[in-house]
């Protein structure tokens, strides 16, 4: 019994700390709305950030997905010499990249959005674009640090920092930002940034550097991320014509579309920080020490994401339905939108639930090294979730873009599921043809 208290603690402890890390995200997002309200403004600022988010999501994000796993396995001595390496190829490539994306994204931004930056001169848009990449690129090398971190097994340390980074984004809103001034929403992103990257302080022996590995490193890491990028350049075409989609409905739809996901996001940032990343680390040590562990460990961690991810979606829904009879303004003017759009809400819930189921599934896959088939995956699910979600939207509106991206993440989760299921038989049968060669006449 206290064996089982001491685990069930161990793994609340990291879900809680992500916990509070996603109220302080909420804050800095009620915070936002209260400030600039719902409309061209608002728009502008989630339109320009995702243009950004979604380059470097694809290309750097997919380093979350590797690490942990390429942490746990090296050796111990190692590890700390393929962090710096890691880190500094991602500051470094991640800057020049910010820099060679600036022109492309500024001409496309009036493209993808015309009635949304129609109403702003290009230079506001140019320094919106400006501080968005600087931000994508110091969250790019604190990635990095994050995921060693969780190796390291300090994943409470590391998401207690990062709620304080987040709580500093929603102070700098609150004390700085105005509606005529959009430019305080990136640089409030920047400095909760910058606070994580900056601390905690790394343990001592992670200062003990390795020379001349640096090649061999990068190496390992871009063989194994060059698919998950091929297969995030697919997924990630998803929430930007998401977007597109939703700035075509009507005004202010696409910063009600975008809250709505950035409420359930929370939940999986919750889950993913508090929940996927302790898996990941520990699929990475079951996956070659014991297999049949490794199964039972991914459908019960499928089934327990999924039932937590619904439970804090739940409690979110719930708070925005008392936020209504708060004192303060910001957290009114959340629960308005709230109340105007709440089927929208409802009609998200699969996306909220079987997104953590897909993500669990994608883990195991790279995990299993099975880069390469979860990309190929992933390309048929999105040709089919971009028809259901334009089909969605004009026939009925933005609850038909929810309905339909609710559906799309269920098939997704599907997919992978029946794939790692069908690897799990080939398995089963390769071991069994080894044990009796003969096969039936065997017996």
């Amino acid at each position: 019994m206290r064996c089982n208290k001491g685990m069930l603690w161990r793994g609340a402890l990291p879900l809680g700390a992500s916990a509070v890390n996603g109220a302080a995200t909420m804050l800095f997002y009620v915070l936002l709305v209260d400030r600039y309200g719902v409309g061209t403004g608002s728009d502008l600022v989630f339109a320009i950030s995702l243009l950004p988010n979604v380059l470097y999501t694809v290309t750097f994000g997919q380093l979350n997905e590797i690490l942990v796993p390429l942490f746990v396995r090296g050796s111990r001595a190692m590890m700390p010499t393929v962090f710096w390496n890691v880190a500094i190829a991602a500051g470094v490539t991640g800057a020049g990249f910010g820099v060679l994306m600036f022109f492309p994204l500024s001409a496309l931004a009036p493209i993808f959005y015309p009635d949304v930056t129609s109403h702003f001169s290009s230079d506001v848009i140019r320094q919106l674009l400006i501080l968005g990449l600087i931000f994508n690129a110091l969250y790019s090398v604190l990635m990095v640090k994050n995921c060693y971190l969780v190796a390291q097994g300090r994943t409470v340390q590391m998401q207690c920092v990062m709620a304080a980074g987040n709580a500093l984004a929603a102070f700098w809103i609150w004390s700085f930002s105005s509606a005529g001034n959009l430019l305080q929403v990136p640089a409030a992103q920047i400095a909760g940034a910058a606070l994580p990257l900056l601390f905690p302080v790394l343990a001592r022996h992670s200062t003990a550097y390795l020379s001349g590995h640096i090649r061999e490193h990068l190496r390992e890491v871009s063989m194994r991320v060059r698919w998950l990028v091929a297969n995030a350049c697919i997924s990630r075409l998803d929430p930007l014509i998401e977007g597109v989609i939703a700035s075509f409905i009507g005004p202010g739809m696409l910063t009600t579309f975008y809250l709505f996901q950035r409420v359930i996001g929370s939940s999986h940032a919750i889950v993913h920080n508090g929940f996927i990343l302790p898996f990941s680390k520990r699929a990475s040590e079951l996956a070659t020490a014991a297999p049949a562990k490794f199964n039972h460990h991914r459908l019960r961690s499928a089934r327990d994401g999924s039932l937590l991810v619904l439970a804090l979606i739940a409690a979110s829904a719930g708070l925005l339905v008392l936020l209504h009879y708060a004192p303060l303004a910001a957290l009114r003017s959340y629960a308005d939108v709230f109340r105007q759009h709440a089927l929208v809400f409802v009609l998200l819930l699969g996306y909220g639930i079987f997104t953590i189921t897909a993500k669990i599934y994608a883990v195991s896959l790279v995990v299993l090294r099975r880069e390469r088939w979860l990309a190929a995956a992933t390309v048929a699910s999105v040709m089919l979730s971009l028809t259901m979600k334009y089909f969605g939207a004009r026939w009925l509106g933005l609850s038909g873009l929810a309905a339909a991206c609710s559906l799309s993440c269920l098939c997704y989760a599907i997919v992978l599921g029946c794939g790692l299921a069908s690897m799990q038989q080939k398995a089963y049968s390769a071991e069994v043809r080894i044990a009796r060669p003969w096969g039936v006449f065997a017996e």
